[in-house]
């Protein structure tokens, strides 16, 4: 995923992908423009600990946007709803290792000393648990 990001990213100005340790980012203190994160805070022990390495390599007036899922809203339209309920509480319970980060994080960053200006919640809804499989790379 990083090579394919840098080889999108290639010749665009003041843009860089970088492979690194969330919590000791090789970056001077407020030197970051824009940082972005999808489905990482999900597997951090502490995702707080990111935000507020984030927050100290952003410049005043950065942003960082950042895509958590909520594994425990995710949807799945089962003729038989006990077997959907089974599913989703299956990958809640059992495969993320933290399946309500996709709530946490406003509050997480306000913690770390971050304005939040806005949230946006989408619920993933699937029909078939074979294709949410396939998506979700289990």
């Amino acid at each position: 995923m990083v090579r394919r990001a840098a080889e999108r990213a290639a010749g665009l100005p003041r843009t860089a992908v970088l492979r690194a340790d969330v919590h000791r980012l090789p970056l001077a203190d407020a030197d970051t423009d824009r940082i972005r994160t999808d489905r990482l805070l999900q597997h951090l022990a502490d995702p707080a600990a990111a935000l507020a390495e984030a927050r100290r390599v952003l410049r005043p007036g950065g942003r960082l946007v950042a895509a958590e899922p909520d594994w425990d809203t995710l949807a799945v339209d089962h003729p038989d709803p006990a077997a959907a309920r089974a599913y989703t509480r299956h990958l809640a319970d059992r495969i993320v290792r933290n399946p309500l980060i996709g709530r946490q994080p406003p509050r997480l960053a306000a913690e770390s000393g971050l304005t939040v200006r806005s949230v946006v919640p989408v619920t993933p809804l699937f029909r078939d648990v074979r294709e949410a499989d396939r998506v979700l790379g289990l």
